[in-house]
């Protein structure tokens, strides 16, 4: 898939992620109004969880894998204007986290669930919540299949089929490959129902 076209869809998916910001912060506006925020919320120190909140974090910024398919499709490319466009997405992905990881310990306390939109109450928003997660899952997915498959590409396949030989193109390799990607996910999400595993796993 070409990048170009995922512009697009990752504005799509910066979008629901400010939405949910927004949810979160008019619930937390809601309980401290009403003196319900949670109790035992510790501001500062470390604990039992520390370490896996630097692994999930890692998972987050970790994009090394798809820093060469990203430089390749750049437009007028240049090591200081890549390093620019990196500098800058960090910076707003710094505060999108800071703010989100904030905002939501500080509404649902020490419990909050390792899947925080399972921590909203029941209604529309936090329904409008939930598919806007589909979206950005599926805006994010094709940035993490690119480095994957990008090897593949120029590789050509020599396949026998009574003594006819086919040569397949770089193109139904990273086809097939991009199949058996998404149906290994597929059943990954099938059997593993806790997000905040699959992020610590990943994560170290």
């Amino acid at each position: 898939l070409d990048q170009r076209y995922l512009s697009y869809t990752s504005m799509i998916a910066f979008a629901v992620n400010i939405y949910i910001l927004i949810v979160i912060a008019v619930e937390f506006a809601h309980r401290s109004s009403s003196d319900s925020l949670p109790r035992g919320v510790c501001l500062l120190g470390g604990g039992r969880g520390s370490a896996a909140m630097l692994a999930a974090l890692a998972q987050c910024i970790i994009i090394q894998m798809c820093v060469l398919p990203m430089y390749e499709q750049l437009e007028q490319r240049t090591p200081r204007r890549f390093a620019g466009a990196l500098w800058t997405a960090f910076g707003i992905l710094a505060l999108i986290f800071a703010a989100f990881a904030s905002l939501g310990y500080l509404t649902f306390g020490p419990g909050v669930n390792s899947n925080l939109l399972r921590s909203f109450a029941r209604g529309r928003a936090a329904d409008v919540a939930q598919v806007g997660t589909i979206a950005v899952v599926a805006a994010v997915y094709p940035i993490m299949i690119i480095p994957m498959v990008a090897p593949l590409q120029h590789v050509r396949v020599a396949i026998s089929i009574r003594r006819i030989c086919v040569r397949r193109q770089g193109k139904t390799v990273v086809s097939v490959a991009t199949v058996v990607f998404v149906g290994l996910s597929y059943i990954g999400a099938l059997c593993i129902d806790s997000l905040g595993f699959v992020n610590v796993v990943d994560g170290v």
